[in-house]
C-alpha cells in the first residue's frame, strides 16, 4: 500500500522535505516560444528553416 502526497499532513510533508509535483506542463510549444524570446528579435523574424540554418552556422563558428 502506498501513500499519496495529498494524504500527508502538510507539516509532516515539509519535515520530510517533500514538495508537490509541478502541475503545469512545459510543452514543446512553450519551449519554442521562450527560446525565440531569449534569442531576441532578429531570429524571431526568420522562418523555422532559416533559423535552423542560422543556428547551425552559429554552432559551427562557435566550434561546437
Amino acid at each position: 500500500m502506498s501513500l499519496k502526497f495529498e494524504d500527508l499532513d502538510p507539516a509532516v510533508a515539509r519535515q520530510m522535505g517533500l514538495t508537490r509535483q509541478r502541475q503545469k506542463k512545459f510543452t514543446a510549444e512553450h519551449e519554442r516560444q521562450f527560446a525565440l524570446k531569449v534569442l531576441g528579435g532578429p531570429l524571431s523574424a526568420l522562418t523555422q528553416a532559416e533559423r535552423a540554418r542560422v543556428l547551425r552556422r552559429a554552432t559551427q563558428i562557435n566550434g561546437l
